[in-house]
C-alpha cells in the first residue's frame, strides 16, 4: 500500500465507516501530510515504515520541531491534534491486521502553558449578555437582532457547539415535547437536549422574521434555520464574529470566546447539582473526563 493510497484509505474509511466529521477529516489529511513531510522527507509513506519508527521519532523529527518553529509555532491543542490524528491511524491500521505494535500509546500529549484557561460565565454575567442582545433587539427587532439573540440563548441555555448551532433545522425543534433535536453533532450521534421556554419564545420570534424574509429560498434550504446573505447555511465564522460583538460589548474583565458559553453551560448544571455522567450525556461529550476540570473550578 502506497502513501497516497493509505492516506486515502483512512481518510475515507474515518468519514463513511467511523463517521468522523468534515472538520476532523480536513484535520487528519493535513497532519498526516505533515507527518510524511517532516518524518519521511516527502516520500510516499508504507506499513513497513510506520513498523521503524517510534514515539520518539514522532517528537523529535516533527512535533517539537513544530512547536519551536520561530515563524509559526504551533499551539498545544493544534499539537494533541496531530497526536490524535497518529493514534487513530495506529488505531485503523492495527484494526486491519496491519499493525501489531501502537507505539503512538506512548507519545505523550501537550500542555497548554502559554494561553489563559477558558473562563466560564457567572450567572450575572449570563444576564448581562443577554440583556445586551435584547437591548439591541428592542431598539430594532428585525431577523439580525433575533438571530444574535437566539444564537446567544441557544449556547447559554441548550449548551451545543457552535458547529450544531449553524447545523440546525427548524425541523429540529420540537416545541410541544420542549426538545432539540441534533443529528449534526461532532460524533454524528443523535441526541436531544430540553429546549428551556425563553429559547422557545426568542425561536418563535425569529422564526417569522426568517420566513418573512426568506420566503423564495431554494427548496434545499426550506428547513435551515440560520441563513447567511448569500443565501447559505450561516457559517461557523460568522457565528463566533456575532458573538464575540456581543461579548466585546459587555466589557467583561476576563477572557471569554463563543466557546466559554458552552463552558458556562455545563459549569452551571454541575454546579447546580448534576452528576459528571448526566452532564457529559447532555452536553454529546464521549469522555466524562472532559468535564473533570470544569467541576474543579
Amino acid at each position: 500500500m502506497n502513501s497516497k493510497r493509505l492516506i486515502d484509505e483512512f481518510l475515507y474509511s474515518m468519514q463513511y465507516a467511523y463517521s468522523r466529521d468534515i472538520k476532523t477529516i480536513d484535520a487528519y489529511k493535513t497532519a498526516l501530510e505533515e507527518m510524511q513531510q517532516y518524518m519521511f522527507k516527502g516520500k510516499d509513506i508504507t506499513v513497513e515504515d510506520l513498523k521503524n519508527v517510534y514515539a520518539d521519532d514522532f517528537l523529535i523529527k516533527w512535533l517539537k520541531v513544530k512547536q519551536n518553529d520561530k515563524e509559526k509555532p504551533l499551539k498545544a491543542s493544534s499539537l494533541n491534534q496531530r497526536i490524535s490524528c497518529i493514534r487513530s491511524l495506529y488505531k485503523w491500521l492495527i484494526g486491519r491486521g496491519e499493525l501489531n505494535l501502537d507505539v503512538s500509546k506512548s507519545i505523550p500529549t501537550f500542555k497548554n502553558t502559554t494561553h489563559e484557561t477558558k473562563e466560564a460565565l457567572t450567572k450575572e454575567e449570563c444576564w448581562k449578555l443577554l440583556d445586551i442582545a435584547e437591548e439591541e433587539v428592542n431598539k430594532n427587532e428585525n431577523y439580525n437582532t433575533l438571530r444574535d439573540l437566539l444564537i446567544c440563548k441557544l449556547f447559554l441555555g441548550c449548551g451545543i457547539r457552535i458547529s450544531e448551532v449553524a447545523g440546525l433545522n427548524i425541523s429540529c425543534f420540537d416545541l410541544d415535547n420542549m426538545q432539540l433535536n441534533l443529528s449534526n453533532t461532532k460524533f454524528n450521534k443523535f441526541r436531544s437536549v430540553t429546549l428551556p421556554s425563553e429559547v422557545i419564545y426568542t425561536f418563535t420570534k425569529f422564526l417569522a422574521y426568517r420566513n418573512d424574509k426568506y420566503s423564495h429560498l431554494d427548496e434545499s434550504m426550506h428547513d435551515v434555520l440560520l441563513i447567511s446573505k448569500k443565501f447559505n447555511r450561516l457559517s461557523d465564522d460568522q457565528i463566533r464574529l456575532d458573538v464575540y460583538r456581543l461579548i466585546k460589548l459587555c466589557n467583561f474583565d476576563k477572557k471569554i470566546t463563543p466557546h466559554s458559553l458552552r463552558h458556562t453551560y455545563g459549569t452551571l448544571l454541575l454546579e447546580s447539582g448534576n452528576s459528571l455522567e448526566e452532564v457529559a450525556k447532555e452536553m454529546g461529550y464521549s469522555n466524562v473526563n472532559t468535564l473533570i476540570n470544569l467541576r474543579e473550578k
